[in-house]
């Protein structure tokens, strides 16, 4: 079969986002992305391992892996250069959203499983949890992104869970879902998140990962620095996992885990 090379995107992002939090705040992320951009190819999978009062283990492969299997009554990834398998049972219905369909290229988020039963080994070491799993495809370049600041996260808790977006900047984007029901009216801030019904406050938690692209997601990749521009090698992400209280219109309390993330894309 032949194929129509100039009707391709000259940008295209595939990224995988998986992850696992115990009870006692033990956390699993997983990423594993591909990518082409013009005459450049790259696959990427890596892994962050934070236990309490440890320092946080993280590995790098760029070694090409099958993609996730996903099946009706779960989901499951793993990397073998990286000694790493996983499980995610769905417990929540999934969302998707077309967050970006301009001329310059779109941004499509499937988030397979906004709340979810995880089991991860790790070099045969055990972690079981709530999980999430999402998977972004976009064919717009970072560098051209119509934003400047992002906001991401999750909060499970034993009944309740909540997923959040928000993208500050030439487009706008204010998401949140609880139960994966969208839900109207958020307002966000470091630490703490309102909607009309809930409210959810955050601890200052831990640092999962810190710093500019070029030191931390991109610091394995070789010669990186001589193909981006160096205002995507610049831009500054910071990770947390933190303890949380989830409120709710009804007045019951949720504790829970969260995953938050905020960026700061460069611009040129």
């Amino acid at each position: 079969m032949s194929h129509d090379v100039s009707k391709r995107p000259k940008f295209f992002l595939s990224k995988w986002y998986f992850d696992c939090v115990s009870d006692d705040g033990e956390a699993f992320i997983g990423y594993s992305a591909e990518m082409r951009w013009r005459t450049l190819s790259i696959d990427y999978t890596s892994t962050l391992h934070y236990r309490r009062n440890r320092k946080v283990r993280a590995a790098t492969s760029l070694r090409k892996i099958a993609p996730p299997r996903v099946k009706d009554s779960y989901l499951q990834w793993g990397s073998s250069h990286l000694a790493v398998i996983g499980k995610w049972i769905p417990i929540t219905q999934p969302i998707e959203r077309t967050l970006v369909e301009s001329e310059a290229g779109n941004i499509e988020w499937n988030c397979l499983q906004p709340n979810a039963i995880a089991e991860i080994a790790v070099d045969n070491y055990r972690i079981e949890g709530s999980g999430y799993v999402d998977h972004v495809t976009m064919t717009i370049p970072p560098w051209q992104l119509p934003f400047n600041q992002l906001r991401w996260g999750r909060f499970h808790a034993h009944c309740d869970s909540l997923v959040w977006l928000d993208w500050q900047g030439e487009n706008e984007i204010n998401l949140a879902f609880h139960n994966g029901a969208l839900v109207d009216s958020l307002v966000i801030d470091a630490h703490r998140l309102r909607t009309r019904d809930i409210s959810l406050e955050l601890d200052t938690g831990d640092v999962l990962r810190e710093g500019p692209l070029l030191r931390t997601a991109l610091a394995k990749v070789p010669g990186i620095d001589k193909v981006f521009p160096e205002s995507l090698l610049h831009t500054y992400e910071c990770k947390r996992l933190s303890r949380g209280m989830l409120r709710t219109s009804s007045m019951t309390e949720q504790p829970g885990w969260a995953i938050h993330e905020a960026v700061c894309f460069g611009k040129k």
